[in-house]
């Protein structure tokens, strides 16, 4: 599985949807793991993926990696990333859209 993100290919495009420069730099591209690129690009669809789908995308060779959620913090120094009960003990994860983050923060601050 590849990371689906191809940071030569136009790394703002990339920026934008992880809620923009001043979330993720453009120098931050190049730092990133394999396991970190894989997991964001799951989640950079915007849609609600379960744990173990998190810890397919970080996983390689076929197999799902144990420190699948680990990237998740990881991703977490550059984007935000939404969590909520699913069925049961099950958490979903999420990186939401720019706007989103934005109304979200007017919504708090009253601005």
């Amino acid at each position: 599985m590849q990371s689906g993100i191809d940071i030569d290919e136009d790394p703002m495009r990339h920026i934008r949807r992880l809620g923009g420069e001043g979330v993720l730099k453009l120098g931050d591209l190049p730092s990133l793991t394999a396991g970190v690129l894989r997991v964001t690009a799951l989640l950079s669809d915007h849609e609600w993926h379960t744990a173990d789908q998190v810890r397919w995308a970080a996983g390689t060779g076929h197999r799902p990696a144990s420190e699948g959620l680990r990237r998740l913090r990881e991703i977490r120094a550059f984007a935000p990333v939404w969590v909520k009960r699913g069925e049961g003990r099950d958490f979903l994860y999420r990186i939401p859209f720019a706007e989103e983050i934005k109304q979200q923060v007017t919504v708090t601050t009253g601005c």
